[in-house]
């Protein structure tokens, strides 16, 4: 899905040259029309129709782009009855939109990245080996940036990246009723049910955080009936 970056000054008499502009993200327009089709042409061979959508901004966390409210809201106004998004490599917040559920980021799970930063240095993804151009780097990403963190050789991301889950749909016949089970990373990168002292309240306090940042309707509410694994349940209230 191609969206455009639009970039425009905070407020119209802004004074200060140099400061950071606003940023709107707009859905490419025959991007959109297509995925109108797909989802009406899966409607007609499915009783449940799922989108999944690479999207969104890996440097920051708790932030959703523009493009990703638009385009969750065309897919269900098209027919779908629950949205997926990825590539943030961090959790994101969950929502209902015609009572439809959109869970925006399920954050890193099964994908180990090995001298992931050098190997993009040698693509030419971080620069050049110009050492302004990684500094630059550096400064607009912060703690966010790519890179080996101790401890964790096959995952350069934030810590934040360590707490992830995985989206349960359940249909009852009516509808789909969404739910999350929280897992975490460990140093060697395997996902576990976050069964471990503390881990619950982790994920669970994030992802909250994540709802709450982006003003989200969507409650969690801890449950033991997932198997024996720790559940959210999520409603719209």
């Amino acid at each position: 899905m191609r969206a455009y970056s639009q970039y425009t000054p905070w407020e119209e008499n802004e004074w200060n040259p140099g400061l950071l502009p606003r940023v709107t993200t707009v859905p490419h327009e025959a991007d959109l029309a297509a995925l109108r089709s797909d989802i009406a042409e899966a409607r007609t061979q499915a009783d449940v129709v799922l989108v999944s959508v690479h999207w969104g901004d890996f440097s920051r966390p708790y932030v959703l782009t523009d493009h990703e409210r638009r385009v969750a809201r065309v897919s269900v106004e098209a027919g779908a009855d629950a949205v997926l998004g990825h590539h943030h490599h961090l959790l994101r917040g969950i929502e209902f939109y015609q009572g439809k559920p959109v869970f925006y980021g399920l954050g890193h799970f099964v994908f180990d990245l090995p001298d992931f930063e050098n190997r993009l240095a040698r693509e030419a993804y971080l620069g050049r080996g110009d050492e302004a151009t990684v500094r630059a780097g550096k400064r607009r990403f912060g703690e966010y940036r790519i890179g080996a963190r101790e401890g964790y050789p096959l995952l350069p991301f934030h810590a934040d990246g360590r707490l992830t889950g995985v989206a349960v749909l359940r249909h009852d016949g009516e509808a789909l009723r969404p739910a999350f089970v929280p897992w975490v990373l460990g140093p060697d990168n395997r996902p576990r049910p976050a069964t471990e002292e503390g881990e619950l309240e982790r994920v669970a306090g994030y992802l909250r955080r994540c709802i709450a940042e982006e003003d989200l309707e969507a409650v969690l509410h801890e449950d033991r009936t997932g198997a024996g694994l720790p559940l959210l349940r999520v409603t719209s209230s």
